[in-house]
């Protein structure tokens, strides 16, 4: 439970902030009217619940602290425990309990080497028992699919993946995937064909889907963007065949706004036969974990739904409720539908915007990550983002042309702007770089150069290169005859070369290179031996900056070379 010791206090603590801290519980997604008294080491001692301090207050001449108070033999049961077993405890440890029995059923507390972890209520035990009775059918076993798995497979639930490939599904049973992610590969190896069982079929009966599979966007030759929903009415149209009457339909997959109520469940009434609202409950339930941090982000991210009805709302919940601390209900379906694309489409608008400001900078060699500093520093309001060499990923350039394909004609469309900028700052990169190659009297097919970082992003570090920008860049240095390189700290070579990328180890130093580009930025290139890999380099080389991670001094200091970043250049030659 997330923030629980936001509830501890210690033995001697006034009624003042005894009561402080239970006020305090709501801020923080916590069970109200308890509070846990602990030793120095976080261990518990006993509860304080808010009918312990209204008796307190009736004790009018004594000044109480916590430890007079607390019921010092609360019910307690070890963290890791399954839910049936408290269940069945439950009442052996009740009969020790003589009086006022009922009460303790409301604050069960579960403990790590006596450490609180959790509180819960006997209903909510019943509820997850419930669920954990239910089968789970995770349909897509992509980035958002797969990690979404394994994490309720942590928790407890009987998961059962789908994916219509055979080699990712064969390689999932072996223990293998090719996702990085922190303690994904340990969750996979901990939980395979136990809790978490990857499948080509879907199983014959399931209880819930969850539907994770990928809706691209296409360009018509008008340059109008839509969304290509042939994976998720494929997905629909299979579940419809398997589910039955009470099934729980769950939609992770980014959608225009509406299409859930206007076309996918008129889809699963006409194929199913049943009725949403009656035979079965759907809701939207977006995935917003960022790459890098999923595992970590599933359990911390408030968990935004919209149901069809109350039910619908409920019956999801219980499932979220087992990762996340915090459940936001939202009016509909399709205000679920709309958060999702906010969230990503804001993202790509903001950093356009510090892009657009870069692009103004060069052209008077304003170094304008210190410009974005110096603004920011002590300015409460509307914190500028640093710009990058172009917005990659799934999701960031994907969203916004979800949300410019509803717009209205009549309507301004930034969204499209925010793209248009985002990817003009690849053709910026390039004609840099090229004007630089040009200033050496060097012919394009003779300069050398090393992109560092090919990975969409580089913090938090992923191994994903959808969307790349520097694949992007690279692409292009191509096309102009450019002799180009490509290493990632994180992205293996076999998958680096599938991307027909000449790949080039950087830990071999960088003779004969006359340029090295850094286009994402991992902390670990903060940690290469800059000095010797720029001393290596042929005479006047050219280090581009493209995050601003490097001091552009001390660079400079290292032997005559052209120091750049988005918005400025420094070049020894001119000095």
């Amino acid at each position: 439970m997330k923030n629980i010791e936001k509830l501890f206090t210690k033995k001697n603590s006034s009624m003042i902030t005894i009561l402080k801290k239970m006020d305090q519980a709501n801020d923080f997604s916590l069970p109200r009217g308890i509070i846990l008294v602990v030793d120095k080491d976080n261990k518990l001692l006993g509860t304080i619940t808010d009918g312990d301090i209204r008796r307190a207050f009736k004790n009018k001449n004594k000044v109480l602290s916590a430890q007079d108070i607390m019921n010092n033999n609360p019910l307690t049961f070890p963290h890791d425990v399954k839910h049936k077993d408290i269940i069945d405890e439950l009442p052996k440890k009740l009969k020790t309990r003589k009086n006022s029995s009922r009460k303790f059923l409301s604050n069960l507390i579960l403990v790590k080497n006596n450490i609180p972890q959790r509180i819960i209520n006997y209903y909510e035990l019943y509820q997850n028992l419930e669920i954990n009775d239910k089968a789970v059918t995770v349909v897509g076993l992509g980035y958002v699919g797969i990690t979404l798995s394994l994490a309720l497979a942590d928790v407890g639930l009987k998961v059962f993946g789908y994916d219509n490939n055979k080699r990712k599904i064969n390689r999932l049973r072996e223990g293998d995937i090719d996702i990085h992610e922190i303690g994904l590969d340990r969750l996979l190896k901990e939980h395979i064909n136990k809790s978490f069982i990857p499948a080509n079929t879907l199983k014959d009966t399931a209880d819930i889907f969850i539907i994770c599979v990928s809706t691209p966007i296409e360009e018509d030759s008008n340059k109008n963007f839509s969304t290509n929903l042939v994976f998720i009415k494929d997905a629909v149209t299979n579940i419809s065949k398997k589910m039955s009457k009470g099934s729980l339909i769950i939609l992770r997959s980014t959608v225009p706004i509406g299409l859930t109520r206007t076309e996918i469940i008129p889809l699963i009434e006409k194929v199913s036969s049943l009725k949403c609202g009656i035979d079965f409950s759907v809701s939207f339930a977006p995935e917003r974990t960022i790459e890098g941090m999923a595992m970590k982000e599933l359990r911390d991210l408030p968990q935004i739904i919209g149901g069809y009805d109350q039910e619908s709302f409920e019956k999801t919940s219980r499932i979220f409720s087992k990762l996340a601390s915090t459940i936001i209900k939202v009016e509909s379906i399709e205000a679920a539908e709309m958060i999702k694309l906010m969230n990503n489409s804001f993202r790509d608008y903001v950093f356009a915007f510090a892009n657009n400001l870069s692009l103004i900078a060069y052209d008077h060699n304003i170094d304008i990550n210190q410009a974005i500093k110096s603004a920011n520093k002590g300015y409460p309001r509307n914190p500028i983002p640093y710009p990058s060499p172009g917005v990659g990923g799934a999701c960031l350039t994907k969203d916004p042309y979800i949300f410019s394909s509803i717009l209205k004609s009549s309507r301004n469309d930034v969204f499209r702007l925010s793209r248009s900028i985002n990817i003009s700052m690849h053709k910026h990169v390039v004609e840099s770089i090229l004007d630089q190659i040009k200033k050496r009297n060097i012919k394009f097919k003779d300069f050398k150069l090393l992109i560092c970082g090919l990975a969409f992003k580089g913090d938090p570090e992923t191994g994903d290169l959808r969307n790349s920008s520097s694949v992007e860049i690279y692409k292009m240095l191509i096309e102009k005859n450019i002799k180009a390189f490509g290493y990632d700290h994180i992205v293996k070579k076999r998958e680096i070369e599938n991307e027909n990328i000449n790949y080039y180890d950087i830990k071999k130093g960088m003779k004969r290179f006359d340029a090295i580009l850094f286009l994402n930025n991992h902390i670990k290139n903060l940690r290469l031996d800059i000095q010797k890999l720029i001393r290596q380099m042929n005479d006047f080389p050219v280090f581009y900056d493209g995050w601003s991670q490097f001091s552009k001094d001390e660079i400079l200091q290292i032997k005559k070379c052209t120091y750049m970043s988005l918005s400025s250049v420094k070049n020894s030659l001119d000095s």
